[in-house]
């Protein structure tokens, strides 16, 4: 019988076997979930055995599923299904009438099969070698800073107005390691290099340019929404990035 449980801390080992290949630790991932109270993290057990595991992250107006992952031998025998529905009915309960996530093409077919439709597609840049220039050299635009506390709100609020939603519980968590980038003493962008592949938010294309040659620095890898054009060649066309298959 297939059971959804909570993740805990003592479950982060086991976790390691359900790691896909070139995906970033999940283990981390997880760790990072069980200790955030806006995530709900789940495991699916038969027997004694973690066959596949997923995430529910609630924001204050949008939900998100995060790392479904089923054990290869265990595919296809609707587990992936369970854990999506299961996470969806939580995020329900919570009040959340809309839930995104991104799709691999292995889960893909999973997600339709339980409502999920297409919104829009992303694309990987990724490039060999080592990361660009250090980032002390990058930080020699004049408008380019690291965060200061005083900064926060003002960064809170620019990302509340360009996504949408109210996601202060996760960034709060990568804000001290970040940079800004000021315009007319506004900040008009900003840049997280420990969260996720690294987040740019900018409100208009020029200091969205700063701050992915900023990015260069820190990462060989970039994740790009596909109607995000201009930022896909510039990336291409400044650092040498190609499309990951």
């Amino acid at each position: 019988m297939l059971v959804l449980e909570m993740i805990t801390a003592e479950d982060l080992p086991e976790l390691q076997g359900l790691q896909p290949e070139r995906w970033p630790s999940i283990t981390e991932a997880f760790l990072f979930y069980t200790k955030n109270s806006f995530c709900h993290p789940v495991k699916a057990v038969s027997a004694g055995e973690i066959l596949g595991v997923g995430a529910a992250i609630s924001y204050t107006n949008t939900g998100w599923l995060a790392h479904i992952i089923v054990k290869e031998k265990h595919r296809r025998r609707g587990i992936g299904r369970a854990i999506v529905e299961g996470l969806c009915n939580y995020l329900t309960d919570l009040g959340h009438q809309t839930i995104s996530l991104l799709a691999t093409e292995l889960g893909y077919p999973v997600y339709t099969k339980v409502g999920f439709e297409e919104e829009t597609e992303y694309v990987i840049l990724e490039r060999p070698g080592q990361a660009g220039e250090s980032a002390k050299n990058a930080l020699s635009a004049t408008f380019l800073a690291g965060i200061r506390e005083e900064d926060w709100a003002e960064i809170l609020s620019l990302d509340h107005r360009i996504t949408g939603e109210a996601r202060e519980a996760l960034l709060l968590k990568y804000l001290k390691t970040g940079y800004v980038y000021r315009q007319d003493s506004k900040i008009a962008g900003f840049y997280l290099p420990e969260l996720g592949e690294g987040l740019v938010i900018a409100d208009n294309a020029a200091v969205g340019f700063e701050l992915l040659r900023l990015r260069a620095s820190f990462t060989k890898k970039g994740v790009f929404p596909i109607e995000n054009k201009r930022a896909m060649d510039f990336t291409k066309r400044t650092a040498l990035w190609r499309q990951d298959e």
